[in-house]
């Protein structure tokens, strides 16, 4: 198997021999030896899925600061899940009003302490189970503007402060 540590690309790639990348699923995988991601890296502008895109990335620690998730974007589900040593996200970090499943985004991202007060879910993304399912270290959590999501009670039993302005209805 193949263990990317860099990644080093004439940012934004947009397409392989003329074919336009529309998932990343799985891309990044496994790559326990993957710490971050480049300054400029950008998912691809015509990408539908990034669906387990990171997971497993056990050792990625940070995004870079403009990391963001473009409005072509439908799922995200287990982008990032059990990147374990994944401490937060940076300021301005969204979830575009496109996706509409992102169940177990974040799941045992068991570092993962603050979500920046950026992040939001729409009325679009109607299935989140999961979403922050096993993050013991997860201390503040903000989330404006989710009209019906579905939390796992273990996400938020640990967390310290919670604000949820403008949350019609959480089921758990």
């Amino acid at each position: 198997a193949i263990d990317v540590t860099k990644t080093t690309f004439s940012s934004p790639l947009e397409s392989i021999n003329n074919v336009p990348i529309t998932s990343l699923m799985r891309t990044y995988a496994k790559c326990t030896n993957l710490t971050h991601l480049p300054d400029d890296y950008k998912i691809p502008s015509q990408c539908t899925s990034t669906r387990l895109a990171f997971t497993n990335c056990e050792n990625l620690v940070t995004l870079p600061d403009g990391f963001r998730i473009p409005n072509s974007v439908t799922e995200t589900r287990q982008m990032f899940q059990y990147c374990s040593k994944l401490t937060g996200l940076p300021e301005g970090f969204a979830i575009p009003n496109s996706v509409t499943e992102a169940g177990r985004m974040f799941a045992d991202c068991t570092s993962l302490v603050n979500i920046p007060s950026t992040l939001k879910l729409s009325e679009n993304t109607t299935r989140v189970s999961q979403f922050f399912s096993d993050c013991v270290s997860l201390k503040t959590l903000s989330l404006t503007d989710c009209k019906a999501c579905s939390w796992d009670t273990n996400s938020i039993v640990l967390i310290s402060s919670i604000s949820l302005p403008n949350v019609d209805k959480i089921y758990y």
